[in-house]
This record gives C-alpha cells, sequence and structure tokens, in this order.
C-alpha cells in the first residue's frame, strides 16, 4: 500500500511502444492509437491524468518523419478522453520555420494541444542552437506551448544546452525529463537553480536524485512520471515515496507542478 493517497497525474507517459525498439514493457495493455487502451492502463495503476507523448522515434518500419501520424494520433486520444489524457506533440525543428509555426498553431488551436516534446539525439540538431530554435520557443510564447526536452544522453540531450534556450526565453516553461539520467543530475540542478521558468520530472531517476532535487532546487520545480510503458509505474511512485517527503511536497510532485506547468485541470 502507498503512502501518499492523493491525486496522481503520469507527467510522463509515451503512447505504446516499438517492439523493434522494445521487445518487452512493462504495460503491456497501452496499445498504439487505442485511447482506450491508455484509461484502462491509468485505471489498473491508480493515475487520474497523464500526458501522452508520441514515440521518440519514427514509425517502424520507417516512416512519418515529420511525425503527423504519430501527433494526430495522441491528437485523436485527447478528443476521446479530454478530461484524463493531455496531449504533447514531437517536433523537429529541422524542418524549418515555417513548419515549425504552423505544426505549433494546428495542433494548439485546432487540437488542444499545449506540449511539444523535443529529442534532439534523434532528430540530429542541437538545442543550443537559436537559430534552429528560436522559431520553436517563439511560436511557444505566441500559443502558450510548454517544451519537454528529453534529457541526459550526451552529446546533444544534455541539460546545460537545454537551458541556454530557456535562459533566453523565460516567457517559456521548459521541462527537462528524467532530471538528466542521473549521470546529468547536477547540471539539472544547476540550470533549474539559476533559471526560474526550468522544471524536470522525474521519471527513470533515483530515490537519490529525487531527493538531492527536492532539497537543493525545491518541490514546485518537480513532476512525477513513469516512462510508461517502458517503466513501471508502481516503482517510479516509490521512488518518491521513499524520499521521506511532507504531505505537501508530495502533492506538488504528484499532481500541482503539473497543473501548473502542462495545464491539467486541478482538483
Amino acid at each position: 500500500m502507498f503512502n501518499y493517497q492523493g491525486k496522481v497525474i503520469d507527467a510522463h507517459l509515451h503512447y505504446g511502444y516499438d517492439s523493434v525498439i522494445a521487445e518487452h514493457v512493462i504495460m503491456e495493455d497501452m496499445v498504439y492509437d487505442d485511447p482506450d487502451s491508455v484509461i484502462r492502463t491509468l485505471d489498473n495503476y491508480g493515475i487520474q491524468q497523464c500526458l501522452l507523448i508520441p514515440p521518440d522515434r519514427i514509425l517502424n518500419p520507417p516512416r512519418d518523419v515529420e511525425y503527423k501520424l504519430a501527433n494526430d494520433a495522441i491528437a485523436r486520444a485527447v478528443a476521446k478522453h479530454p478530461k484524463r489524457i493531455y496531449g504533447a506533440i514531437r517536433l523537429n525543428p529541422l524542418f524549418g520555420e515555417k513548419f515549425v509555426w504552423e505544426t505549433i498553431r494546428y495542433f494548439s488551436q485546432e487540437k488542444n494541444i499545449h506540449v511539444i516534446k523535443m529529442l534532439a539525439r534523434v532528430d540530429f540538431y542541437n538545442p543550443a542552437n537559436l537559430k534552429v530554435m528560436a522559431p520553436v520557443y517563439e511560436a511557444s510564447i505566441k500559443f502558450n506551448m510548454t517544451i519537454l526536452f528529453h534529457s541526459g544522453h550526451p552529446s546533444r540531450d544534455l541539460p546545460t544546452l537545454q537551458a541556454y534556450g530557456a535562459k533566453h526565453y523565460p516567457e517559456v516553461k521548459v521541462v527537462i525529463a528524467h532530471m538528466g539520467l542521473h549521470d546529468f543530475l547536477q547540471e539539472t540542478i544547476l540550470a533549474c537553480k539559476e533559471l526560474p521558468n526550468l522544471y524536470a520530472d522525474m521519471s527513470q531517476a533515483w530515490p537519490y536524485d529525487i531527493k538531492i532535487f527536492v532539497h537543493t532546487v525545491g518541490a514546485d520545480r518537480l513532476m512525477f512520471g513513469t516512462d510508461g510503458p517502458f517503466q513501471s509505474p508502481r516503482v517510479e511512485r516509490l521512488k518518491v515515496e521513499e524520499c521521506n517527503l511532507s504531505d505537501n511536497q508530495l502533492e506538488m510532485i504528484f499532481h500541482k507542478n503539473a497543473e501548473r506547468v502542462y495545464g491539467f485541470e486541478s482538483g
């Protein structure tokens, strides 16, 4: 039995998986492009709401290089279960300024999606290159989008590179996923201490990482996430509970911060 009995938002849940990349996963019942399977999975783990994220890589066999098919699948899930599923789109900024602006406008204004997932290692760009990233930040300001960066893999997906853009665009909320995957925890901490518009999610982090981050940066800057279907929601939740945090800190991590950063319905 878990000690924390309040609301839980999973702020990092992938929409199914590619069996070529991950032959076995934990959340086996969640099926790509089946919104009802997401709800069944949430219910099974006692999670009230989630941020649903497209697969990180292009669909297999190789297609959908602009992530439109994957983003449309997210939009269908949000449309079917808008109270429980919030969506993130994948975006490759290398397709250029016009593409970036139109993609963000379309999914924000017409599909009720307000989060962008970026993964530089897969799409081969430097997140600190503002010639590439400026349209993403500027469109995010215009359409009130939050940017979620995969983080923790050199040489592209690093907190210092991600913080560079966040520093130049303080109006944009920027989230560092996985807290830098342990090896780059201290980079994440330094960046978040310097920049008030930076946040982190703890998916795949160690309990040690979570405790250190909360005590050095603050519980108001950290969100719960499972990185499902690859990781176990029960294990990820236990990591937070093992940190001996206050009820208020737990509430911030498990739901209040996601409500503030991603716009989830509060309650």
